[in-house]
């Protein structure tokens, strides 16, 4: 699946894709403290605001082949 940060600040708009969510979300969450506003959307179409980055970010063990987080913590 893709990810494409959309932001925009002062007339300008950018749109970066990214294949990782928590890539996708940390570049949207870098991008909203440089002060462009910002939302992700997936190759599904669905769209994520900063309020539900989390939700993007955040699922669970083995779901993805980039989780590697220790199943013992």
């Amino acid at each position: 699946m893709t990810y494409a940060i959309h932001a925009s600040r002062d007339g300008e708009s950018v749109v970066t894709i990214r294949i990782n969510p928590v890539v996708a979300v940390d570049k949207a969450r870098t991008l909203e403290g440089l002060g462009w506003l910002v939302h992700v959307t997936d190759s599904a179409g669905h769209q994520f605001a900063p309020a539900d980055f989390d939700r993007l970010s955040s699922k669970p063990a083995g779901v993805l082949p980039w989780d590697v987080r220790d199943p013992a913590t």
